[in-house]
């Protein structure tokens, strides 16, 4: 299931490549994500430009890796995860799709990252859905 940040974060990335070529360098970012210390299976991440400058980057989480390229700078951190629970669908399946990654990793996230030219940007992020102290 597609979160709506990943999908627009894939239509702002879509959006920025129609145009000319801006010159702007791209940097591989690789990760691992987990949730109370196991991998999330499939999830979606996504980067946002702390100061605008540059449209987010999202990527599929699969298997508790990621892997995107990015322009350098400080990025704001969304993840989203979703798992199937008992219930009844709105296409009469016997299950939904319930988030279990905590606001404060997506819509209102305190994640961030540094991406820097020359350097590896391996960003490994470790979640916790009990509440904060």
């Amino acid at each position: 299931m597609v979160s709506r940040a990943f999908a627009t974060a894939l239509l702002w990335a879509l959006a920025g490549g129609l145009g000319c070529n801006s010159g702007t360098t791209f940097y591989d970012v690789t990760g691992n994500v987990t949730c109370d210390g196991k991998p999330i299976e499939e999830g979606e991440i996504v980067f946002i430009a702390v100061d605008n400058g540059s449209t987010p980057g999202a990527s599929k989480i699969q298997n508790g890796t990621y892997h995107l390229k990015m322009p350098a700078g400080k990025k704001k951190v969304r993840i989203a995860a979703s798992r199937k629970v008992p219930g009844k669908g709105a296409m009469g399946e016997d299950f939904v799709y319930q988030s279990y990654v905590p606001p404060r990793y997506n819509d209102q996230t305190t994640l961030e990252a540094e991406i820097t030219p020359g350097a590896a940007n391996q960003f490994d992020f470790r979640l916790d859905t009990k509440p904060n102290p």
